[in-house]
């Protein structure tokens, strides 16, 4: 069997061992949508904090005086509107608080907890709105007959005492909000997609490996003891196997937006009467799960690739037998 199968089917017996409720199925997708979105952000911080370093650089090229506005102009390339991928981020954290707000209404066990976990969503959703228009620079996320709609309600979930009666409410956020959460994420996966992204982040990590390498070059010597040059090549090791599974790293990234993308559509599943409408939503959390549990994009490519291995221009690919 395939590792990522196997992977797979180890996380649905997790799942399955679980007495299976609306709650239990929509706190999963939550942690599981956590987990995926916090290793996503590593990945576009990297790329935000290469601008930054860019122009860092560039200063220290010219060899002048410089001022807090040379800073501000250098932290202004990580905020800047103008660029969509710096908002990114932030697009990603707000659609976690979404998530994470259907969780806590899911589990809110008085109305005090109702009342606060409503808030959660509330913001959650105008933060999507927001960011997403900022990321786009065009209409908002949501319509104003679809915030109407939302706003409805949201207001009767605070009425709702019954656990089954808010799970309803529930259901009708979700379905509500699903078009726009596929929008959103198919725009997300579309910027780190783009050969801009990749090309940052590849230019970030190799200029950080020659900075090592020089290093050692020019600290070897009698001086240096055969542990100290060990140490030294471990690290340069460690940072060239990063630099080497940029691609791969970018390819799990996107599987894992696609996956999630996938998990809040089939959400609407865990509030059916019949055991098998949730299968689907379970497999997608179980096989988000395996790719969030290894630990490295080696790991991950080492499990999910069916057919050999290969070191192609700079980085490690599954190498497709059929071509």
């Amino acid at each position: 069997m395939n590792k990522i199968r196997l992977s797979v089917a180890i996380a649905m017996l997790s799942i399955a061992g679980c007495k299976s409720t609306p709650v239990n199925d929509v706190q999963s997708f939550a942690d599981t949508t956590q987990t995926s979105q916090s290793q996503i952000n590593t990945l576009i911080s990297e790329y935000n904090n290469a601008a930054v370093e860019e122009k860092l650089l560039e200063i220290a090229y010219k060899n002048q005086k410089i001022s807090t506005l040379d800073l501000d102009q250098a932290q202004q390339k990580k905020l800047g509107k103008t660029e969509p991928l710096y908002t990114l981020v932030v697009m990603n954290n707000a659609l976690g608080a979404y998530v994470r707000s259907l969780s806590a209404l899911s589990t809110a066990g008085n109305q005090e907890k109702v009342e606060l976990a409503v808030g959660q969503l509330n913001s959650s959703l105008i933060n999507l709105d927001a960011n997403y228009q900022a990321l786009t620079d065009k209409e908002p996320l949501f319509s104003k007959e679809k915030n109407s709609q939302i706003a409805s309600i949201v207001a009767s979930i605070l009425q709702a005492r019954a656990e089954k009666r808010r799970n309803e409410h529930i259901e009708k956020i979700v379905t509500a909000a699903n078009p726009e959460i596929q929008i959103m994420i198919d725009k997300a996966i579309a910027l780190i997609k783009t050969r801009k992204f990749e090309a940052a982040i590849k230019d970030h990590r190799n200029e950080q490996l020659l900075v090592v390498i020089n290093d050692y070059n020019n600290s070897r010597g009698p001086r240096s003891s055969n542990e100290e040059r060990k140490e030294k090549l471990d690290r340069i090791y460690e940072m060239y196997s990063e630099k080497i599974t940029i691609t791969q790293e970018i390819k799990t990234a996107i599987k894992q937006l696609e996956l999630i993308k996938k998990g809040h559509s089939k959400l609407l599943d865990v509030f059916k009467d019949e055991e098998n409408q949730v299968k689907e939503l379970r497999t997608t959390i179980a096989y988000l799960k395996g790719i969030n549990d290894r630990q490295s994009a080696l790991e991950t490519l080492y499990s999910s690739c069916e057919s050999h291995i290969v070191l192609d221009k700079g980085q490690i690919t599954c190498k497709d037998d059929n071509h």
